[in-house]
């Protein structure tokens, strides 16, 4: 992880790198810091939507689900194709008792991609 730290201290506005970040904070089970990392990009680049997927993601970690829920939303509509964001849009909406809109989304996640275990 210095690395990334070497690269914000550097490039405070390079999201990649709070994404990157976070990614291995999450990893380590390290949520609410890895969520922090996640906002930083989002912050820097409200369009990059593997960091809005990765935020939604952790949020779903921390048991936030209506927030994971509308950051799934939001990769989603900047990329309609994301699988995973699908996939993972129907795993909160299952959390949230939603069954029959979480079938719509693994469906659509199986379209985009056939071979998705979590879907």
């Amino acid at each position: 992880m210095p690395i990334f730290e070497q690269a914000i201290k550097h490039k405070s506005r390079f999201a990649d790198a709070h994404n990157n970040r976070g990614g291995v904070l999450v990893a380590l089970g390290r949520y609410q810091e890895a969520l922090e990392s996640f906002e930083h990009a989002v912050a820097i680049k409200p369009d990059y939507a593997e960091a809005v997927y990765n935020r939604g993601f952790t949020l779903h970690k921390l048991d936030r689900n209506r927030e994971a829920l509308k950051s799934f939303e939001r990769a989603i509509a900047l990329r309609p194709s994301y699988a995973a964001a699908h996939a993972n849009h129907g795993v909160v909406l299952d959390a949230l008792g939603r069954i029959a809109d979480a079938l719509v989304s693994y469906d659509r996640a199986l379209e985009l991609h056939k071979n998705m275990p979590e879907a």
